[in-house]
């Protein structure tokens, strides 16, 4: 059984629509897993952090479907997940913070296009050092209805 931990830190979130033709989409090579022909990329700027430091990070979600995507943006909290996994298996789940008061329309994504969404984070002081897998995931809707998107894993070591 795997135990949850539950991590704060602070995130500043950006939005950005593109096309298909943008550098993200020539530059990615491990997508997570598609859904209905959606896919969600996760990448950092540096795979090494220390505790207390600030991460950059970005995603992105490519619409290759036939089909109008939309990506609530609404209320991050809910719209995005980040988790961490430690070698021994712990999961670290990263809730994205909200500022009250904050509103955000969702996004409609067309065919061949995509969303790009940058963050930084800050981890805690006392974070315990060691290796990581990051994933994201993203709540999408379509024709196909609700689902949920999963990103390529990625490795972190925390100093």
């Amino acid at each position: 059984m795997m135990k949850m931990t539950w991590i704060c830190f602070i995130t500043i979130v950006g939005v950005a629509i593109c096309s298909a033709q943008s550098n993200w989409a020539l530059e990615i090579t491990n997508w997570g897993k598609p859904v209905h022909g959606v896919r969600l990329y996760v990448e950092m700027e540096t795979n090494v952090v220390e505790p207390g430091a600030d991460m950059s990070f970005g995603t992105v979600v490519t619409n290759a479907s036939t089909n109008d995507i939309i990506l609530e943006i609404g209320d991050p909290r809910t719209d995005f997940a980040f988790t961490l996994t430690n070698t021994a298996g712990k999961v670290f789940h990263i809730p994205v913070p909200f500022a009250e008061g904050s509103s955000f329309p969702d996004a409609t994504l067309k065919p061949g296009t995509q969303l790009e969404e940058p963050t930084d984070v800050r981890l805690p002081e006392d974070f315990e050092s060691g290796d990581y897998l990051l994933t994201a995931t993203r709540n999408v809707k379509s024709k196909e209805g609700d689902f949920k998107l999963e990103s390529n894993p990625l490795k972190l070591h925390v100093k």
